[in-house]
């Protein structure tokens, strides 16, 4: 009945979770109440600004060609039929302000693509008179030439950027040009992630697979011993990914690993009923009873464990990302939906197949490597107690010291493997264009029409000099640049004139009073609109009470976000008097938020793990010493996970923000087993050596099998293209061989200290 159950159960659960949405946009990272995020979202109503996507053209022989200037122009039309786009930004599409008899024109800069080359070297000149479109589309060298992509929907819609993306390799496909491609911007990022999170599954399932049957079949040469802890996970994920999906959690980049987690963490309970079941057969007990015993002595640990893992794990859901809380709540959810399962399938299973035909004698057992390292390992430990706790309190110290040191720091590009198609294509464009990093700068006037106000504008022109004098700043845009070429052409191109109407100088012009200024600027802006311009209602609200600055960033990290808002903050007080007109938004800002969450959640997470364990330990032990002593190789662990990462450059981000809590979780499964078995056979015998012997020749068998399945599962992450999960793959495996071997190493070292500080105390 139990496992009928199970398998119904597990088949319902299964017809929920095909039906999980994704979700990789920077947007979804924050909570629905962060008032970021509601920012964002109040600045689209007022201006037509999505995350676009750049398209660079790279022709050695120069893109002012007439091959390379048709390719551009079918690329664009390409674009702008597909459905997909709202906005082409090309030289084929961008609006040329020209003047001519007191009218404004803003034709585009090629009427007809040229077909020889002195129309080419026309399209040249043209460009070189007007450097709003040279800056911003053409690179220095005349080499590549930049369009810029606006799609119709929103990032978090992870289907339609992939069809963006596979559309765009299909135009260039079909059509390849003399130009050759590079995609970049946050569409093309979440496509990619999108694309390689199905390249993972198909990969490092199948070989954590293996990986596990062949520990499995390593630790108990039988098929029993393989597919029930197999039945046990699988059924775990499908439990979880099911409930994720009526719950309206989706997967993100992170979450992409949960079944590798479960897989990893999952057959530990596994390994250590099974393997108690077949030391009670070793014993010479029947079927019946082994499972029985078994079960009466694991039933505490497995529950135990359990409950601790699934702690450290909720831990990460008081984080305030959403990513992380929400994979937080998943494992911990698939972790106590294993225990579940291997509390009842387990024995179910064990109790319906009987007793095996083949179990290893003991002496086979204690014959093995793992058995006589274990015993190695405490006899040292015994031995030389006070020497364990001294290197272990330095190691503290020294590790500890390393862990200070630690940085905060998220670029969504480096999600990628280097030398990845978008971080070549990130990287060229960053190095020959203003750059696919963005931030957007609001200035609010107050007041309909104030924006027209000729000393505003002035201001914030010079809140774009600031921030174009920055080497990570490529280039900004406003209403200022629009004004600024509109006045220099209605006066013969003069240069005199590139600047705000109304704002002349006797050096320059007549004067104008601020009542003329903002004339002057309604009239331009009026002339604009007569002759068909568009482009502005990126830069204008309707109302033309609120101004954007688009700021183009030559990088998506975090510190480089961060040195802009330093240099944006503290210009706004200096040019507005205060900060309070100005307001940004964007990725850029999106990403700083991140970081600071990822900072404090990290402290907090920590604390919460240490806390709740602590308290289960308590629970568990109910001794205040025991509990201290179970925590005691945890300290090691956590400081050698950020030692470790502080030694190989890597950062704190949205992957490595998970290890220290998922260690904690996992890493005291370690600690119960070996203090349950050790009080338990120090019922039996009061000798300390005895007793510790026993424990280890057990539980510590276990401990390096369960450590060698959660590492080796997490390992399989090095075959992943994200590089979080890589560091995943790199980092667990070394945290949880030093969990484990400071579990047998420094835990009996203390029980030695206490036992001789309980004889000490008596007469």
């Amino acid at each position: 009945m139990v496992v009928i159950l199970g398998l119904l159960v597990t088949l319902v659960f299964g017809l929920f979770a095909k039906d999980v949405e994704r979700d990789h946009s920077a947007e979804g990272m924050l909570p629905a109440d962060e008032p970021i995020r509601d920012y964002y979202l109040e600045f689209k109503k007022h201006f037509n600004i999505r995350d676009r996507i750049a398209i660079a053209l790279h022709h050695e022989g120069g893109v002012i060609t007439p091959a390379v200037l048709d390719q551009v122009k079918r690329v664009s039309d390409r674009l702008e039929a597909g459905g997909f786009m709202d906005e082409v930004l090309s030289l084929a599409t961008v609006e040329n302000i020209t003047a001519e008899a007191g009218q404004i024109f803003t034709g585009p800069l090629m009427k007809e693509v040229p077909r020889t080359p002195e129309e080419a070297e026309a399209v040249r000149r043209a460009l070189a008179e007007n450097d709003l479109i040279s800056r911003a589309l053409v690179s220095r060298d005349g080499k590549a030439t930049l369009i810029v992509a606006q799609p119709v929907f929103d990032l978090w819609e992870t289907s339609r950027c992939v069809e963006a993306y596979t559309a765009l390799q299909e135009i260039f496909a079909q059509d390849p040009g003399p130009a050759t491609f590079h995609l970049a911007g946050y569409p093309m990022i979440i496509a990619l992630a999108d694309r390689s999170m199905d390249r993972d599954n198909r990969v490092m399932l199948p070989v954590l697979l293996a990986v596990v049957v062949l520990l499995l079949w390593f630790s108990f040469r039988s098929l029993r011993g393989v597919w029930i802890p197999l039945a046990v996970v699988a059924a775990a994920t499908v439990w979880t990914f099911g409930t994720m999906s009526l719950l309206g959690l989706k997967i993100t980049v992170i979450s992409s690993s949960i079944p590798i987690v479960l897989v990893a963490i999952g057959i530990a309970d596994g390994i250590h009923i099974i393997h108690e079941y077949y030391h009670r057969l070793r014993l010479g007990k029947g079927n019946a009873d082994a499972v029985l015993e078994t079960m009466r002595e694991m039933n505490q640990p497995v529950v135990m464990t359990s409950l601790t893992t699934a702690a450290g794990f909720l831990a990460l859901a008081t984080s305030s990302i959403v990513p992380i809380r929400e994979y937080g709540a998943a494992v911990a959810f698939g972790v106590l939906s294993a225990m579940v399962f291997s509390l009842l399938f387990i024995p179910a299973c064990l109790t319906l197949l009987g007793k095996p035909k083949r179990i290893g004698p003991a002496e086979e057992e204690e014959a093995r490597f793992l058995h006589r390292a274990s015993r190695a390992i405490g006899t040292f430990s015994l031995g030389h107690a006070g020497k364990v706790i001294v290197g272990f309190l330095v190691i503290l110290a020294v590790t500890g010291g390393l862990s200070s040191r630690i940085r905060a720091l998220q670029n969504p590009i480096d999600l990628f493997l280097r030398g990845s198609e978008i971080q070549v294509s990130d990287d060229f464009i960053n190095r020959h264009f203003p750059g696919t990093g963005s931030l957007h700068v609001q200035v609010d006037s107050g007041e309909t029409d104030g924006i027209k106000n000729p000393d505003l504008l002035n201001k914030i022109r010079s809140l774009q000099d600031r921030l174009e004098a920055m080497d990570v700043v490529g280039n900004t845009l406003s209403v200022t640049d629009y004004l600024a070429r509109m006045n220099r052409v209605m006066h013969d191109d003069d240069p005199a004139f590139d600047r705000i109407p109304g704002t002349g100088k006797e050096a320059r012009g007549p004067a104008a009073g601020p009542d003329q200024g903002r004339a002057m600027v309604s009239q331009y802006l009026l002339l604009y609109d007569m002759a068909g311009g568009a482009e502005m209602e990126n830069a204008l609200d309707d109302d033309a009470r609120r101004a954007n600055i688009a700021v183009n960033v030559k990088s998506n990290a975090s510190d480089v976000y961060e040195r802009v808002m330093q240099v944006l903050e503290c210009a706004a007080v200096e040019i507005f008097g205060s900060r309070e007109p100005i307001r940004t938004t964007g990725s850029g800002i999106i990403v700083l938020k991140v970081v600071q969450y990822l900072v404090l959640g990290q402290v907090y997470s920590l604390l919460v793990s240490f806390g709740v364990v602590f308290l289960m330990l308590l629970l568990v032990f109910r001794s205040l010493v025991y509990a201290l002593i179970g925590v005691i190789p945890l300290l090691v662990t956590i400081t050698s996970n950020f030692a470790f990462m502080v030694l190989t450059g890597i950062p704190l981000n949205l992957g490595t923000a998970l290890i220290a809590s998922v260690c904690i979780g996992i890493g005291v499964d370690y600690s119960i087993h070996f203090i349950t078995r050790y009080r338990i056979e120090a019922a039996r015998n009061p000798d300390l050596a005895s007793a510790v012997g026993v424990t280890l020749a057990t539980s510590g068998r276990a401990i390096f099998l369960n450590a060698a399945a959660v590492g080796g599962g997490f390992a399989v992450m090095l075959f992943s293209r994200f590089m979080p999960l890589i560091y995943l793959g790199f980092l667990i495996p070394l945290i949880m061989a030093v969990n484990a071997l400071a579990a047998l190493l420094v835990i009996p070292a203390f029980l030695n200290v206490r036992m001789r500080a309980k004889s000490a105390s008596q007469p």
